[in-house]
């Protein structure tokens, strides 16, 4: 959960963190618009997958049923295969040149804010170091610029591509089936609320985490800041012993809050929504309702 450990050093919500987040990639406005391109493309050829899985179904199932197949019928099937192979071969380019430009775009956005903090670093008075372990400055301004750096990834190559692709995936799903559509997304409202309220009840307790994290750190930097002393005792078992109290807390700590995180991943709707789609897909393709190509073509749109 190293995305979430900058929410326990600069006290932003999460809403907030990603309008930041968002403003930092937006900074790059070439390589941000040129991303924004590729994921659209992107989207769209993966969208186009499972409807060539309906033309192919339903071609042969036509032919199937009379018996033989027609030469408009050998010919769809033909540039139905080669329309996928084009497209594979498009959407692996499309999602190398993609991954590249979100990890300039992530990169950059990084190294703003490690100068951002290094510079807020050396405009602290004297007092204020005093007052906090210097390690506790330096382990704030790493965090930030590693969470930066994997909220950003996370957040243009995951996140956006599957939101866009999600309202692709309506628009089709409508103008084919939209009994369909409904039941598939009937289990979305209920999760949504469920793992933002989860989110929720965990953000503080990560900041507490956190903390121990800092004390973990704070006490190795201070080891190490001060060696000369620390060699010159002969208990440095004893200082290890106290380093594996830090390290240990912090993570038993961590381990009984990714458990809480765990149970939120546990709890994904799409096997759920796969079970009804396909349940009421086979009832929809009994009474003719819907074509077997259509069935499954709903469950490849499941699968982006």
């Amino acid at each position: 959960m190293a995305s979430w450990a900058i929410i326990g050093y600069n006290g932003m919500s999460m809403p907030r963190y990603l309008r930041y987040i968002f403003s930092l990639a937006y900074r790059q406005r070439r390589l941000f618009w040129s991303l924004t391109l590729l994921l659209l493309l992107s989207v769209a050829v993966r969208l186009a997958e499972p409807y060539l899985y309906k033309v192919v179904v339903d071609t042969l199932a036509d032919g199937l049923i009379g018996r033989r197949f027609l030469p408009s019928q050998i010919e769809t099937l033909v540039m139905a295969v080669a329309a996928w192979f084009v497209l594979a071969i498009l959407l692996n380019l499309i999602s190398a040149q993609a991954s590249y430009l979100t990890w300039e775009i992530s990169n950059l956005s990084s190294q703003r804010v490690h100068i951002a903090g290094y510079r807020r670093l050396l405009k602290l008075d004297y007092a204020a170091h005093l007052k906090r372990h210097s390690s506790k400055h330096a382990k704030i301004v790493d965090d930030a610029d590693v969470s930066t750096w994997e909220m950003t990834n996370w957040w243009l190559s995951r996140f956006a591509s599957a939101g866009l692709g999600f309202f692709g995936m309506l628009f089709i799903a409508f103008s084919v089936s939209w009994p369909m559509t409904l039941i598939a997304d009937s289990i979305i409202p209920p999760g949504i609320w469920y793992i933002i309220r989860y989110v929720k009840r965990c953000e503080n307790e990560q900041r507490r985490v956190n903390h121990l994290w800092e004390k973990k750190h704070e006490h190795l930097s201070d080891q190490i800041t001060n060696i000369s002393t620390y060699k010159l005792n002969p208990h440095e078992n004893l200082f290890v012993a106290r380093q594996w109290q830090y390290s240990r807390r912090a993570y038993l700590a961590q381990l009984a809050l990714n458990r809480r995180w765990r149970t939120v991943a546990m709890v994904n709707p799409d096997a759920f929504v796969r079970f009804l789609v396909l349940s009421a897909g086979i009832f929809f393709v009994r009474d003719g309702t819907v074509t077997l190509g259509t069935l499954f073509m709903f469950m490849g749109l499941l699968n982006e």
